[in-house]
């Protein structure tokens, strides 16, 4: 079990990204490795929604062709979070969108199913994701930057409205948690940004109201 450790920002545009592309760099540190991604998640939960309720979350990601399914739960606020995460063929992921969760044997999902208390999970939440990814490297650490054009929507309703925003996220990767501070700092005051403690689940949640006690 991982420890995922990050910072959130909620921009208004993308053009905090073209900022912080045309300077090329964050408290003095190299922007580096540039990579593009299209995620596209959908998230489970129990009707009543007791993963969300608990601090919890379980995700199924794809990924240029290749599946992940993701259990995380709280640790420490919004920052700290564990993780378990697993990759599973495509098979094992059909059969999650369907619903059928208890056929695919996983760590991620039994520890998801504790939460739950053997209730039913179904998808509740679908978050696509326009990833463009930067890495910062230093002495003290590696920190993964992202800029995120998210749209969220609930599953197998195509005439739901989708909801569509824009968000920083910072991850570390490597190093202590001080870089991350330092680095989130930074960005704070070079955007006049507010970091965000909601996760995309949370978020995505509360936009949508999919629970009735979300908000």
């Amino acid at each position: 079990m991982a420890l995922e450790i990050e910072t959130k920002f909620q921009v208004k545009s993308p053009e905090i990204f073209d900022k912080i592309r045309a300077e090329k760099q964050v408290a003095s540190y190299a922007l580096v490795d540039k990579q593009v991604i299209l995620q596209c998640d959908t998230y489970f939960d129990s009707p009543g929604g007791l993963l969300f309720h608990r601090g919890a979350s379980l995700r199924l990601r794809e990924k240029g062709g290749e599946y992940l399914v993701t259990f995380k739960s709280q640790v420490k606020g919004n920052q700290v979070r564990t993780e378990i995460e697993m990759p599973i063929t495509t098979s094992q992921a059909q059969e999650l969108l369907r619903g059928d969760l208890m056929s695919v044997c996983c760590e991620a999902i039994q520890a998801a199913m504790s939460y739950v208390e053997t209730k039913a999970m179904v998808p509740v939440l679908s978050v696509e994701n326009n990833r463009e990814a930067w890495f910062i490297n230093s002495e003290a650490g590696r920190v993964k930057i992202c800029f995120d054009d998210v749209q969220y929507t609930k599953p197998d309703c195509s005439q739901c409205q989708y909801v569509k925003e824009y968000e920083l996220e910072l991850e570390l990767k490597e190093g202590e948690d001080t870089f991350l501070q330092e680095l989130t700092h930074a960005l704070s005051q070079q955007c006049d940004l507010v970091p965000n403690l909601q996760s995309k689940y949370e978020r995505g949640v509360r936009i949508l109201n999919v629970f009735s006690k979300a908000n």
